[in-house]
């Protein structure tokens, strides 16, 4: 699943405790809330009419700075948990 854009119901959402804190910029947090969803064997369905609104850095700062966090993020969870490497 593509988390960037993957929307959950908000029942589910609030059950599963959200996106886990210790993420302190936006960065894997929706990636790890779905392989959370899917340890607890919830499906996670892609849906092809859906529209998402998707905003991009403006500036090279900002997406450099976004590129940092995801990286470094994404090795506490690849440390977390292996097997979704």
């Amino acid at each position: 699943m593509d988390t960037y854009s993957a929307g959950y119901r908000r029942a589910i959402f609030l059950e599963n405790s959200g996106f886990d804190t210790i993420f302190a910029t936006a960065s894997v947090e929706d990636q790890e809330f779905s392989f959370r969803l899917a340890q607890k064997g919830y499906r996670l369905v892609f849906v092809p009419q859906a529209q998402v609104y998707h905003t991009h850095d403006r500036v090279l700062a900002e997406y450099i700075r976004r590129k940092f966090y995801i990286g470094y993020y994404k090795a506490l969870l690849t440390r977390w948990l292996p097997e979704r490497r």
